[in-house]
């Protein structure tokens, strides 16, 4: 996913069941432990197991500017060593994503045989519907504020209408004692 290493090394195929349980961590989770090269060889422990720490990415914002949450404290830890867990993985492909099922449902029988492959969206269908109830609300407000602002124009225009109305025959007159346009249009205004 070009997620940037800050320090140490990215899991690799030699992080399988057989080897120590390695982990890589987020920036802001390396900063608790004194910074990033500090946190290289300090071993974390989530409900699970123990991970040895072997790099350090820097922080993600999975869902850009709409995130709620300033820092994320990341543990990122190879399929292989957690097979049994529930996992949702993002996997950056060339193509559309449907194409690589077959080898994936293959790969992933290879790491964990007994964890099926629920379901395959693209990121553009999982980002849709995490944007949802955002882009409603926004939709919702921006007709708000076309309605407001069409009121409040219809409103200035009807009191000007009244005021100049009321004024018609002081106007006739004021005009025809040598008064310009500009000028009887800048009396109403400072009314």
């Amino acid at each position: 996913m070009d997620i940037p290493l800050v320090t140490g090394r990215n899991i690799n195929s030699g992080d399988d069941n057989t080897a120590r349980r390695v982990a890589v961590v987020s920036e802001s989770l390396a900063d608790l432990m004194g910074g990033p090269e500090r946190a290289l060889g300090q071993t974390i422990a989530t409900a699970d197991n123990e991970y040895d720490i072997v790099g350090v990415t820097r922080d993600v914002l999975y869902f850009g500017a709409v995130q709620r949450r300033s820092r994320d404290f990341d543990v990122f830890a190879p399929l292989a060593q957690a097979p049994t867990r529930l996992v949702s993985m993002a996997i950056a492909t060339g193509g559309h994503p449907t194409g690589y099922v077959g080898a994936l449902r293959e790969r992933l029988n290879a790491l964990a045989p007994h964890s099926p492959l629920d379901w395959v969206d693209p990121m553009t269908v999982a980002l849709d519907s995490h944007f949802r109830s955002p882009r409603f609300y926004l939709l919702l407000l921006a007709a708000f504020a076309s309605s407001a602002l069409v009121l409040a124009a219809v409103g200035l225009f009807a009191t000007l209408a009244n005021l100049v109305a009321r004024q018609t025959g002081e106007l006739g007159i004021r005009s025809a004692l040598g008064a310009t346009h500009i000028r009887l249009t800048g009396d109403i205004m400072r009314r």
